[in-house]
C-alpha cells in the first residue's frame, strides 16, 4: 500500500526533505507539541516527563524544523510557596515556577546579617532589636598575639604549690602560646603562651599573656597569691561559685569588687588583708556563712555594711579592723556569732558608731565581740548597739567603748551580764557623765532593774531603761 504522507521529496536531484530516518513518536514528544513522524504524519506529543521542572533546550535541525531537548530536575514534591519564603528570597515551587517570598515574621522582620566576634565562651547569636530572624550569620576571624590583662582564678593547692589561671582576652580574638621559665620573666604578645610557668623566687613577674602559673607559696600554709596578680587584679566574678576556700582571694591588695551571685559560704580568711575592696562593689546575695578573719583588714570597707539577710553565721575576728566601716547591718537570723568580731588594734581604731543584729540568736553569748580591757582595740566611737535576743555578755564584752549610749536588747527574759566590767570605762557606767538608754520589752524593765549586775548598773545613775515597743527601736 502506497504511503499516504509525504516523507521524502526530491526536486531536480536535490533532497529537500527526508524523514524517513527520524525516531520521533507520540510517546517521545513532550505533551502538547507537535512533529512529523518518520512516515510524515503529523503527530502530537503524549509525553509527561516524571519532573515537573524542566528546561527546554531548542536548537535547528538540518530539515529547517527545531530539536527541542529536556533537561529534568525533579522538584515535584517541593512544597515552597511565595507565602511560605522569607521575604525578598527566591526559589521555584513544584512545578517548576519560580516564586519570590512574600513571609514577613509576625512582629518584625528579617534582619540580613549580623556580626559577632569569636569568644572564649559559646555564644547564642539572636536578631537585633526590631527583627524576628536573622538570614545570616558574620563570624570574625580570631586574632592571635594581642596583648591582654589576666583575670586570675587559683586553681587546686598541692603541697607548697598552688596554681593561677589567668584567662586572657582581647576585644580582637584569642591568645594561645607556650612556656618560661626562670625569674622576671616577660612574654610578649608575639611570643606563646599556651603553656605554664613555674615560679619559685619571690618578685614581680609579667604574667599578662600567660595561661598558667604554678607559684610556690611560704612554708606557714597561707597560699598567697603571686605579687603580680595580686597587686593587678582588680575585680573577680563568678555566677557559680557557691563557696570561696580559706585564703581563696586573700592578700589582692588591688581588689575593688566582686560578683558571686550563687555564693554560700566564706570561709576563714577568704578575702584576708584585700585592704582595696569597696562594699558597694561586692554582690553576693546568697551567702549564709562568714567564716573566721574573712575580712580582716579589709580598711576600703567604708560607710555602711549590710549583710545580706540570708547570713546565718558571722565567724571570729571576721570583721576586725576593718576601720573605715560606720554602721554594720546584719538582720538575718544569726545563730552563731564569734568572739572578737569587731575588734581594733593598735593603730586600726575602729570607726563604727552603729551596730545592728535585731535577730541575733538566744543562744548566743556575747564575748569580746565589740569592747575590750586594751582601749585600741576596742570599738571607741560605738554609739548605738542592737544584740537582739542574746542570751549573756561576758565580761569585757563593751569595754572602752567610750561612747555607748544606746543598748537594745530583744530577748524575751532577762540577758544576763557576768560583771560590770562587761561596761567599763563607757556611759552605762558615768563615763563622760552621759547618760546612757537601754531598751528592752517593757514587760522586763523591772526584772532588769533587780537583776545581778544590772541593778549595780542601775544603781549608779547614768541609765535610762524604757520599752521597745514604741520606740524608734521597734521591729
Amino acid at each position: 500500500m502506497a504511503n499516504q504522507y509525504k516523507n521524502h521529496i526530491v526536486y531536480f536531484g536535490d533532497t529537500l526533505i527526508d524523514l524517513r530516518s527520524d525516531t520521533v513518536t507520540a510517546e517521545t514528544l513532550l505533551e502538547g507539541y507537535t512533529a512529523h513522524d518518520a512516515s510524515g504524519a503529523v503527530i502530537t506529543g503524549t509525553y509527561v516527563p516524571t519532573s515537573s521542572a524542566i528546561t527546554v533546550i531548542t536548537t535547528p535541525d538540518s530539515h529547517g524544523g527545531e530539536i527541542k531537548e529536556i533537561v529534568a530536575v525533579d522538584i515535584s514534591r517541593d512544597t515552597v510557596t511565595a507565602a511560605t519564603l522569607l521575604q525578598g528570597y527566591t526559589a521555584h515551587d513544584r512545578r517548576g515556577n519560580a516564586v519570590t517570598g512574600t513571609y514577613v515574621p509576625s512582629g518584625g522582620s528579617v534582619q540580613a546579617n549580623k556580626t559577632v566576634s569569636p569568644t572564649t565562651s559559646q555564644q547564642i547569636v539572636t536578631p537585633d532589636a526590631g527583627y524576628d530572624a536573622l538570614a545570616q550569620v558574620t563570624v570574625n576571624a580570631v586574632q592571635a598575639g594581642s596583648e591582654g590583662m589576666p583575670v586570675a582564678t587559683k586553681g587546686s593547692v598541692s603541697g607548697n604549690s598552688i596554681t593561677v589561671t589567668p584567662s586572657v582576652t582581647n576585644t580582637e580574638g584569642y591568645i594561645s602560646g607556650g612556656t618560661k621559665t626562670g625569674t622576671a620573666v616577660t612574654v610578649t604578645a608575639s611570643e606563646l603562651v599556651s603553656g605554664s610557668q613555674t615560679i619559685t623566687e619571690n618578685d614581680t613577674y609579667d604574667v599578662t599573656n600567660l595561661s598558667e602559673v604554678v607559684v610556690n607559696v611560704a612554708d606557714s600554709g597561707e597560699d598567697t597569691l603571686l605579687q603580680a596578680l595580686r597587686n593587678t587584679v582588680t575585680s573577680v566574678s563568678d555566677d557559680t561559685l557557691t563557696s570561696i576556700r580559706s585564703y581563696g582571694l586573700a592578700y589582692m591588695t588591688a581588689l575593688t569588687s566582686a560578683s558571686f551571685p550563687n555564693l554560700q559560704t566564706i570561709n576563714s580568711y577568704a578575702f584576708y588583708n584585700d585592704y582595696a575592696i569597696i562594699w558597694d562593689g561586692w554582690e553576693f546575695p546568697k551567702a549564709k556563712t562568714v567564716g573566721n578573719y574573712a575580712f580582716r583588714y579589709c580598711y576600703g570597707l567604708t560607710g555602711d555594711i549590710v549583710l545580706p539577710s540570708t547570713v546565718t553565721s558571722i565567724g571570729q575576728y571576721s570583721f576586725a579592723s576593718c576601720t573605715g566601716m560606720t554602721t554594720f547591718t546584719a538582720t538575718g537570723a544569726i545563730g552563731t556569732f564569734g568572739t572578737y568580731t569587731f575588734t581594733g588594734a593598735s593603730g586600726h581604731v575602729m570607726a563604727l558608731r552603729e551596730i545592728h543584729l535585731p535577730n541575733l540568736g538566744t543562744g548566743i553569748a556575747l564575748n569580746l565581740n565589740f569592747g575590750s580591757a586594751t582601749a585600741a582595740n576596742a570599738c571607741q566611737h560605738l554609739e548605738v548597739c542592737d544584740i537582739g535576743k542574746a542570751k549573756s555578755i561576758a565580761a569585757n564584752t563593751f569595754a572602752n567603748c567610750y561612747k555607748l549610749q544606746t543598748l537594745i536588747m530583744r530577748r524575751t527574759s532577762v540577758t544576763t551580764c557576768a560583771n560590770v566590767n562587761a561596761f567599763f570605762n563607757t556611759p552605762l557606767r558615768g563615763r563622760n557623765s552621759l547618760t546612757a538608754k537601754i531598751y528592752v520589752p517593757q514587760s522586763l524593765i523591772n526584772s532588769y532593774k533587780a537583776a545581778s549586775v544590772w541593778s549595780t548598773i542601775n544603781g549608779y545613775g547614768y541609765v535610762e531603761w524604757l520599752p521597745i515597743e514604741g520606740s524608734e527601736w521597734e521591729l
